[in-house]
């Protein structure tokens, strides 16, 4: 019977029932560990951004323990992972504290303070008047316009505008930075004047072609008020649109009386009069002189200047008169309306300039934290035997930095160490010395004569507690706003060192951070095994996932659910987050110099921390430094561990090796053969689909292969490139390979050096080198079934 793969990407042992039956089994492999690991983190004391190599009993010694006081975690990584890699096996661990500063202090001596007048210029424009307003003294409902001229002025009347203020008079508005400050101006209001018409009378006629009506015509002028208009007929006040209409043509006012209405019918038969009583407005033009009244402008020069060093002029070349202006402190005040509006003027003054010089010498930690902060110096005054003067320079080491009760604060004389070199070289010679350095650039400066001092180091810092930004700059670096690197973190300075693996302690691939939009802490791990892999050898990085907290049934599952939703794609960016791409054009893929291991977190067992959740990175990268290149993780088990936090199903399983994360299990549960040590389910990297080292097994073969080539070619460099000297680079890179065949690391291997003309010119050859690795056994089918008889 054929059995479904219902999980392609989990490797593992299938069985079919068919004719027959086979069993296999799987060899483990030793735990001597040959590689080194390099492990990132923080830590209470030891050299910060260096990386040095530890014994597993002298890192507690040099960083710090892990636990406080009471015995309870403490918070540091550095000295919790060191010891459970050793605790995995790893043999050649090195450990690097990122974070942290050192404590120090300035000593000074010969303290010269030079003051110097720097000439400099400022530039500046002449605004204009502050927006002021006046009364007109006009009512606003007669106002009709108004326009400005600046008394003396030049040019077109100004724009302005009007409004009514609270005593119903109309207000002229003189706006900002329209006339030079303090102007005079003459401003033309014109307004309409009301004046009561003589009435006009007359008999009202009947007319055959027109209807009865008055006649208004105004004089030059005039302009009738409509509004204003009174009829009477026979002195009685006649009713509009009623017993007349009124209408306008070019001024000329027309009331028409309706012939239907009674009232006007009997007028007309009557002969009776009508009286029309109205009024008219002539327009007047009248003129008022305002003073515009505004502050000096006030230019601040970004210095203090001399007393009486400012000189102004205009970009002319116009001198200002000092009676023009005044100085207050950084402050320019020109009078209001000394110069122009839009006058340009140039500020010429003097300032001084301090320099404080002395000569100095710091006192600082050799490590960092906040212990060191307890490191007291004194320098005090002493006489020697013969009566010379000079210094002791005293020295107090915290106390808990104390070899024995005999350690006690020690000294040094200006007279055995007459020099900063001197001293530095004493203080670093002392055999009990393990707090304090000198640092100087002048080490010939005399010690007679510092000044004298008492007080403690300052600033060292642990730089245990640290937000996910601040360990993000910690490891890749501070970047300005354009990206450009202002500050070394510590892959910046590991680009030069040698190391086989890479662990960042206490960070995650899927930790969020803010610095930069563009990278994550994975990206930025895989980007410094990249550069470590082409400039020294070939260097692989592990990283751990947040660990899960939730690990009931439906916890572990929107947990794989959050890691499914993780990108674990990598290629090489810019610095705008833009994909860097090869001669080719194809993205530069660095996923596949890290592996993302999500575990579960291993069950450790430790003197200090008792029994705990150990990394998961650590004791998978611990298991492949154990291996042969040929030998693949896949269906180890973790050396060291006695167990593991939880347990993720099969499917659970296959959905993260499909998004190329690393897991393990326990094997054979449910049988007598059940293991509680956790086993590897599948060596995969983090390379992007279709990566041709996607299996970890082949970028450890390709690393012992390029490792062994380096060494091979070193002799050969700085020696002729001649045909004969890469004949002899050939057969070594010949026999060297052949012995990796014989011993089945790889399969099949073809090689070929080259120089061309242009490389001989330049002293380069290249090396192609093509190989076939033997490609691990994932997933083995038995098929089995049966017959009635043998």
């Amino acid at each position: 019977m054929a059995v479904t793969n219902l999980y392609p990407n989990l490797p593992g042992h299938l069985v079919e029932f068919k004719d027959g039956g086979l069993q296999l089994t799987n060899d483990t492999s030793s735990n001597s560990s040959k590689k080194s690991l390099l492990i990132l983190g923080t830590a209470f004391d030891g050299p910060i951004n260096e990386p040095v190599k530890i014994d597993k009993d002298t890192v507690s010694q040099l960083f710090g323990s892990e636990v406080n006081d009471k015995g309870y975690p403490n918070g540091a990584t550095l000295t919790k992972y060191a010891k459970q890699a050793f605790k995995n096996g790893f043999n050649d661990v090195r450990c690097m504290r990122v974070t942290g500063s050192l404590a120090s202090v300035e000593l000074k001596k010969n303290v010269v303070t030079s003051t110097e007048e720097v000439e400099a210029r400022s530039t500046g424009i002449i605004a204009g008047n502050a927006e002021q307003e006046f009364d007109t003294q006009i009512k606003a409902d007669v106002f009709i316009s108004a326009t400005a001229n600046a008394v003396g002025g030049t040019g077109s009347a100004l724009s302005i505008a009007t409004k009514t203020g609270d005593n119903g008079n109309a207000f002229v508005v003189i706006p900002a930075n329209h006339v030079t400050k303090n102007s005079q101006l003459n401003v033309n209001v014109d307004y309409k004047k009301i004046n009561t018409a003589t009435p006009v009378t007359q008999a009202i006629t009947s007319d055959a072609t027109n209807s009865d009506h008055v006649t208004l015509t105004p004089q030059s002028g005039q302009t009738i008020d409509v509004d204003s208009i009174s009829v009477k007929i026979d002195s009685a006040p006649a009713t509009k649109d009623t017993e007349y209409t009124v209408a306008t043509a070019g001024g000329t006012v027309t009331i028409t009386f309706n012939d239907s209405d009674p009232t006007v019918q009997a007028a007309i038969a009557a002969s009776d009069n009508v009286t029309v009583e109205y009024k008219y407005s002539t327009v007047v033009n009248t003129s008022l002189s305002v003073q515009l009244v505004d502050a000096p402008q006030v230019i601040t020069l970004p210095n203090t200047p001399v007393t009486g060093s400012v000189s102004i002029a205009t970009a002319g070349g116009a001198a200002v008169a000092s009676s023009k202006f005044t100085v207050t402190g950084k402050d320019v005040s020109i009078n209001a309306g000394a110069l122009d509006i839009n006058t340009e003027v140039i500020i010429t003054y003097k300032y001084e300039v301090s320099e404080t010089k002395a000569d100095k010498m710091t006192i600082r930690s050799i490590y960092g934290g906040t212990i060191y902060n307890q490191a007291s110096v004194e320098i005090t005054p002493m006489t020697n035997d013969d009566g010379e003067h000079g210094l002791k320079f005293k020295f107090t080491k915290p106390d808990s930095k104390l070899y024995s009760n005999a350690d006690k604060p020690f000294f040094f004389t200006s007279f055995e160490c007459p020099t900063v070199g001197t001293l530095k070289q004493a203080l670093a010679n002392y055999a009990l010395n393990n707090v304090f350095e000198i640092i100087a650039d002048d080490e010939d400066i005399e010690t007679k004569d510092f000044d004298l001092f008492s007080g403690n180091l300052e600033g060292g810092e642990d730089g245990v507690v640290v937000t996910a930004n601040q360990m993000f700059e910690a490891l890749s670096g501070k970047r300005n706003q354009e990206g450009y690197l202002i500050e070394q973190g510590a892959y910046q300075i590991l680009e030069n060192y040698n190391v086989d693996y890479i662990y960042p302690a206490g960070v995650y691939a899927n930790m969020k951070q803010t610095v930069n939009p563009h990278s994550n802490f994975h990206n930025e791990l895989a980007l410094v095994c990249a550069v470590l892999t082409y400039r020294t050898k070939m260097t692989h990085g592990f990283i751990d996932v947040k660990p899960n907290s939730n690990t009931t049934l439906v916890g572990i599952q929107q947990y794989v659910d959050k890691l499914l939703a993780y990108d674990n794609t990598h290629y090489m960016m810019d610095a705008e987050g833009n994909d860097i791409v090869d001669k080719e054009g194809n993205k530069m893929d660095i996923g596949w110099y890290t592996s993302v291991v999500v575990g579960p977190e291993p069950v450790m067992v430790s003197d200090t921390l008792g029994t705990y959740y150990g990394s998961p990175a650590i004791a998978y990268a611990a298991l492949n430094a154990s291996l042969k290149p040929q030998s693949a993780p896949t269906n180890k088990a973790l050396p060291g561990v006695k167990g593991m936090k939880y347990k993720f199903s099969n499917k659970q399983m296959n959905d993260l090796i499909g998004n190329r994360m690393v897991v393990f299990k326990l094997k054979n549960e449910g049988t007598t053969t059940a293991s509680s040590v956790p086993y590897v389910v599948d060596g995969c990297t983090a390379g992007a689909e279709g990566c041709d080292y996607a299996r970890l097994s082949t970028v450890k073969i390709v690393t012992d292969v390029v490792d062994q080539i380096r060494e091979v070619a070193d002799p050969f460099i700085g020696e002729p490139n001649t045909v004969e000297q890469r004949n002899a680079l050939s057969a070594l890179i010949s026999k060297r390979l052949g012995n990796l065949l014989e011993q089945g690391e790889i399969q099949y291997y073809e090689f070929e050096i080259n120089a061309t003309i242009q490389q001989v010119v330049l002293g380069e050859c290249s090396i192609a080198l093509t190989l076939v690795c033997p490609m691990e056994l994932r997933k083995i089918t038995t098929v089995v079934a049966l017959r009635a008889a043998a």
